[in-house]
């Protein structure tokens, strides 16, 4: 499948059948793929508010926010630091709050209604990519990136030693990672 692309270089077709609408101030307004269309709602100053799914995957359909979001619809809210997943789900209500661009909570409910949450702490590169993520005191995924940006990624049981950098990855997956304020990997 050929990409295209509109007049202000907005890509209108993508990889996978991926096919993109844009908003008259280009954001991204909605993308359908695979017979789910993703709607996007933006803020007055160009942040986005609002992810939902759409009640028809027909790309030229204008999108219409749920008056009641349900699982064949879940919404996701989004203001500032705080991101709410399911919105109006009840127990499937998830929220995610970023006291820093390197730490999320995850607020989630149990089926008896109890609040429980748990920190994720995300190490990132030089140019902002995800490297490694820690829950509690041990490390959940790890991530090294392969020449020109594709993803290597493995799950802290995996039998890969070395990273792309040849390093060894002299830390196993049952050791707990020592978080300092000085340094956001641990000493080998």
């Amino acid at each position: 499948m050929a990409l295209t692309y509109d007049a202000a270089g907005n890509m209108r077709t993508g990889l996978n059948g991926r096919i993109m609408t844009w908003d008259g101030e280009n954001r991204l307004a909605s993308v359908t793929m695979a017979g789910v269309k993703t709607c996007y709602v933006y803020g007055p100053d160009g942040t986005r508010l609002m992810q939902f799914r759409a009640a028809t995957a027909n790309p030229d359909d204008i999108c219409i926010v749920p008056a009641t979001p349900s699982t064949a619809q879940p919404v996701t809210v989004t203001f500032a630091e705080v991101e709410i997943r399911n919105y109006r789900q009840g127990n499937a209500e998830v929220v995610l709050t970023y006291p820093h661009p390197n730490i999320r909570i995850v607020y989630t409910r149990t089926t008896a209604g109890v609040l429980a949450s748990s920190i994720e702490y995300r190490f990132t590169d030089q140019l902002g990519s995800i490297r490694e993520v820690v829950k509690g005191a041990v490390r959940s995924s790890v991530s090294t990136y392969e020449p020109f940006g594709m993803v290597h990624s493995y799950s802290a049981l995996s039998e890969n030693k070395f990273s792309f950098s040849r390093k060894s990855n002299r830390l196993s997956s049952t050791e707990p990672l020592l978080i300092s304020r000085t340094s956001t990997r641990p000493s080998p």
